[in-house]
């Protein structure tokens, strides 16, 4: 293929992959497609639109969905973004995250002036790399966002970072969130939007210990962390679940997700099937276009 040049390395996993890629860059903006993930045709013309509208951002992102192993297609619902089929800078990227992933690896794309500036993946992050990465990102620059699905995330694919069973004590994207937080020239409404998406970010991987039979550690992490005003029945669920035998936990929770997937399934082409009565606002978003 005219264009593409291949570069061999030995393996040192997804994140030592990307960083040997953002140093072999030509060009200036970078963009990672994973495992058998996929773009539509016109993600990169929208992902260059956007740095054309917002040349100073520190990334760049599409709205995107998810292929389960049964081959449904779901589409998450962004919150905190830009209308449906807009695109602009989100005001407070931290808060519209801790409410729902708004980016993904495959959906992304980002100026190599800014990996300079921060620093490359963590080679020893596990699970939850990703979200490290586009953390100390957004606490430092601006996102670009358009709400528009132009790449799909196969959770089928093999070899996944994120089919890995990584139950260390904390998160990556808690460890430095924070670091960030106790930096004196960070702006008060980044530190409180912050502030919140650390602490959801506790209550999800809670939930991954109690579920793999740790369930102590998990309870005490979310008694540590407290009930998060955005997810208070959850944070009530997992308490509940702490307090069950393993095997019960897992089940509950098995269905409960069974039930979710196939919902968010059909409330996905309800919205996007009534796309042409008119698009609603998502929430508060910087500017617009």
């Amino acid at each position: 293929m005219p264009g593409l040049r291949l570069v061999r390395q030995g393996n040192t996993g997804v994140y030592g992959s990307r960083n040997r890629g953002i140093v072999e860059a030509r060009y200036e903006l970078i963009a990672f497609l994973d495992g058998d993930d996929t773009w539509e045709p016109r993600f990169l013309e929208a992902i260059t639109t956007m740095c054309c509208r917002y040349p100073n951002c520190g990334v760049y992102g599409t709205a995107w969905q998810t292929r389960t192993p049964c081959g449904d297609t779901v589409v998450p619902r962004f919150r905190g973004v830009p209308p449906r089929g807009k695109d602009g800078i989100l005001k407070d990227y931290f808060l519209a995250a801790s409410k729902g992933a708004v980016l993904s690896s495959s959906s992304i794309a980002v100026p190599k002036r800014i990996f300079e500036n921060i620093g490359m993946f963590l080679i020893d992050a596990g699970r939850g790399g990703d979200k490290e990465m586009w953390l100390r990102i957004a606490a430092d620059h601006q996102v670009a966002f358009r709400n528009e699905v132009l790449a799909t995330w196969h959770l089928d694919a093999s070899n996944r970072v994120s089919h890995i069973r990584d139950y260390r004590p904390e998160p990556p994207a808690v460890v430095t969130g924070r670091s960030i937080l106790y930096r004196d020239d960070l702006p008060g409404e980044i530190r409180d939007g912050l502030s919140i998406y650390i602490k959801m970010q506790e209550v999800f991987h809670s939930t991954g210990l109690i579920l793999a039979g740790r369930r102590i550690e998990g309870r005490r992490i979310l008694l540590r962390c407290g009930m998060p005003s955005s997810c208070r029945v959850k944070w009530i669920a997992y308490v509940c679940a702490s307090c069950l035998p393993w095997r019960t936990a897992r089940w509950i929770y098995d269905l409960s997700s069974f039930a979710r997937v196939h919902l968010r399934r059909l409330i996905s082409k309800l919205r996007w099937t009534t796309s042409s009565l008119g698009s609603t606002d998502s929430g508060d978003f910087g500017s617009l276009r």
